[in-house]
């Protein structure tokens, strides 16, 4: 038993970095499914990727103390340079100069080579930045669910109204998204891989939540 709890916690701590409440519920909800108990999720303060990738930056170089104001009762606190991996979930909008400033963002911070704080220096890991865009929107993830959709369809209407045909009652930030749509996440999977194939130009619908969402199911 105490092995086994010992093995649990050798996760490596996992922080997931958001733009808006529809995100933060769902893998919220992921989480407790998956009883990922080292992965922590924040609703950043802005919605423009390049400055949510700034504030993804400060939490994992300064992290959050038990005297910092929490905005959630969900919300947990952890040290300064903890996490293995840095997530930034976010959407483009058909913000092109967005994207372009994000991703160069993302790059940087990665060659910086930061490292965890978690074990003794000398065998301290370095931290991967990674950001998950979906383009024009995170609608986009869930509509994979029962849909199959073209990477030129940029014109789609990817919208609650839209997710509504499918989950009557959905709302934006709808604690219950998870689990109307979690039955079909095999199928998102694939179709989220198939429309990224196709995807040639840098604004075509597409989405990188399958790559976050496989990495904590495998967990």
């Amino acid at each position: 038993m105490a092995a086994q709890k010992f093995k649990k916690q050798r996760k490596p701590p996992i922080l997931i970095v958001v733009e808006g409440e529809t995100e933060e519920k769902y893998f919220q909800s992921l989480r407790s499914d998956f009883r990922l108990s080292m992965l922590y999720i924040e609703k950043g303060k802005h919605t423009d990727a390049p400055s949510l990738i700034d504030e993804a930056e400060l939490l994992f170089k300064n992290g959050k103390t038990a005297n910092a104001k929490l905005s959630r009762a969900s919300q947990k606190t952890y040290p300064k340079k903890y996490f293995s991996k840095v997530f930034i979930v976010f959407d483009m909008d058909e913000k092109l100069h967005d994207y372009d400033v994000a991703m160069q963002k993302v790059s940087k911070l990665n060659k910086l080579n930061l490292k965890t704080a978690r074990y003794s220096k000398s065998n301290r890991e370095y931290v991967e930045f990674k950001a998950i865009p979906s383009i024009p929107n995170f609608e986009l993830w869930v509509l994979l669910h029962f849909e199959t959709i073209s990477a030129h369809e940029m014109s789609i209407d990817m919208s609650s109204k839209r997710i509504r045909k499918f989950i009557p009652n959905y709302r934006k930030g709808d604690p219950e998204l998870y689990l109307a749509i979690k039955d079909n996440t095999a199928i998102a999977i694939d179709r989220a891989r198939k429309l990224l194939s196709c995807s040639t130009e840098t604004m075509d619908a597409s989405t990188l939540v399958h790559v976050l969402v496989e990495q904590l199911i495998k967990l």
